[in-house]
């Protein structure tokens, strides 16, 4: 996937009035594509005309031209802000009219004609029907007043206008590309009243450790001045901290740093979560880290030879990847029939091979797997997998995952069969149904993982792995473990959250 350079920038220069072409050009981070079912479908409407009124002087922060490599995001600049007069809550601003901000220096020409108009009427629904800098880079909210068949919006509270991230769309080409990717987009009306409530939050994707003691990860945070306190959760599982601000603010622990280090219990996929508190004690950010607890456990599998790995994962989300067939070594545990492992699966595909971009990270010094449940054989699934592959240095390393698995994890099993989440395995024939994939990339999206694609995914096995029928409570046999939310292990749990294992099963039950 090569960043692709935008067209020649035509730009009005405000001094003769007369569109000038840079040859200043600009290059994509990544071509995020929207999926087709939410492509533009109608023109957004037009601004109100008649008078504006200056408000004063407010602060604009970077979050859609950050698209391109050449443009940093999160950088704040001091605009003048108008509003309708006719129609109050409507905003406008000229972003970059100022000739020392800094897209104005990387371009060479300040942009003094193409307001951003911004509806504010209903704080709940804020949104930008479309927005032109420079004459030429569309950007428009994904609501239907920007022309998407999608609802995301952005707010307004206290003076500041906010958008999540993924919100807007960057037209180009009768296509459309996510934007404000990281949800760093901001507008505060009053420059008095902006106050830095940023968030990074970091970690590596995955550690090798050994299965006779625990895992050390750590992780990294980088607040905002006005972030005083935070509230932190490691929890197993793949979270996403929008919609659990209030869960971690009630249960996490509290304590502000740089830094934190865990020592996990056992291995498996963690989510650390966090919200960043205000001098009054509200939630004002909010961030995640997906972190992978690893066991090779090599004496526990055996080598069957090689399969057939049908790829349509990274074919249906990235446009320009075709699906392929290749071979790959498979392994099969040594006790657990029908659970199986595809050994560093990418390593010999066409991306890893042939493009300079994608390759298979060996900073790790580990083989990766592709851990594949079928020991019931109409109940398959894809466990939480780190692959040690990735696109680019800008989205990172890659895991999958898959539907089933989280159905099998929160105990809705019947309910995961009847939506159809699970593979199969029918001789040596592994099939998993199209659109139950999660692709999850480490810098993209704070790593939280793409869901609902895959197509034709398909794993076929040497014939000496096939398997007879296997009992599927089997696993009800194993001891039950009990452990609190920063992984101690509990003996005898009095009320309160939990998480359980029963052998390869990890859910979370609430004891009153």
């Amino acid at each position: 996937m090569a960043a692709k350079p935008d067209d020649l920038i035509r730009v009005n220069n405000a001094a003769s009035g007369q569109v000038e072409e840079l040859s200043r050009q600009l290059t994509l981070v990544e071509d995020y594509s929207l999926p087709v079912t939410n492509a533009v479908c109608a023109e957004p409407k037009a601004a109100p005309s008649g008078e504006w009124r200056s408000i004063g002087t407010g602060i604009y922060v970077e979050g859609l031209m950050s698209i391109f490599n050449d443009v940093e995001g999160g950088v704040a600049t001091e605009v003048e802000i108008e509003e309708s007069v006719a129609v109050p809550g409507w905003y406008r601003l000229l972003p970059y009219s100022d000739p020392s901000c800094p897209l104005a220096i990387i371009l060479g020409a300040p942009d003094t004609q193409n307001y951003l108009y911004i509806n504010a009427t209903d704080p709940q629904k804020v949104h930008v029907e479309s927005f032109t800098p420079f004459g030429s880079f569309e950007f428009r909210s994904l609501c239907p007043e920007g022309g998407f068949n999608m609802n995301v919006y952005g707010t307004l509270e206290d003076g500041v206008i906010s958008f999540p991230p993924q919100s807007f769309g960057f037209i180009r080409d009768n296509s459309a590309s996510y934007a404000n990717r990281d949800g760093q987009f901001k507008v505060v009306l009053d420059k008095n009243n902006y106050k830095v409530y940023t968030l990074e939050v970091s970690s590596e994707l995955c550690r090798m450790g050994n299965p006779t003691s625990a895992i050390g990860m750590s992780v990294n945070i980088k607040t905002g001045a006005d972030i005083v306190d935070l509230r932190s959760i490691l929890i197993p599982g793949i979270y996403s901290s929008e919609g659990n601000e209030e869960f971690i603010m009630n249960n996490g622990d509290p304590g502000i740093g740089e830094g934190f280090n865990f020592d996990v219990p056992y291995a498996g996929v963690y989510t650390f979560m966090v919200v960043g508190l205000s001098s009054d004690n509200k939630i004002k950010a909010r961030g995640e880290t997906i972190f992978f607890a690893l066991y090779d456990a090599a004496d526990e599998w055996e080598s069957v030879g090689e399969a057939t790995y049908n790829e349509g994962i990274y074919s249906s989300f990235f446009s320009d990847v075709a699906a392929e067939s290749y071979k790959v070594e498979v392994e099969r545990h040594k006790t657990r029939a029908g659970y199986f492992r595809l050994v560093d699966p990418y390593a010999t595909h066409s991306m890893a091979v042939e493009s300079s971009e994608c390759n298979v990270d060996h900073s790790y010094h580990h083989k990766h797997y592709l851990y594949i449940n079928a020991q019931d054989p109409g109940q398959v699934y894809i466990e939480p997998s780190v692959i040690g592959f990735k696109v680019n240095d800008s989205l990172g390393e890659g895991y999958l995952s898959s539907y089933g698995y989280a159905y099998v994890q929160a105990n809705r099993v019947e309910d995961g069969k009847n939506a159809g989440v699970f593979g199969t395995l029918n001789g040596t024939t592994i099939s998993i149904p199209d659109g139950t994939m999660w692709l999850g990339q480490k810098k993209y999206a704070n790593g939280l993982p793409q869901k609902g694609i895959g197509q034709n995914v398909m794993i076929e096995l040497p014939a000496n792995a096939a398997i007879g029928t296997v009992a599927a409570d089997s696993l009800n046999d194993a001891p039950v473990e009990y452990f609190n939310l920063q992984g101690m292990r509990v003996n005898n749990p009095q009320s309160g959250i939990y998480v359980v294992r029963q052998g390869d099963r990890v859910s979370k039950v609430m004891i009153r």
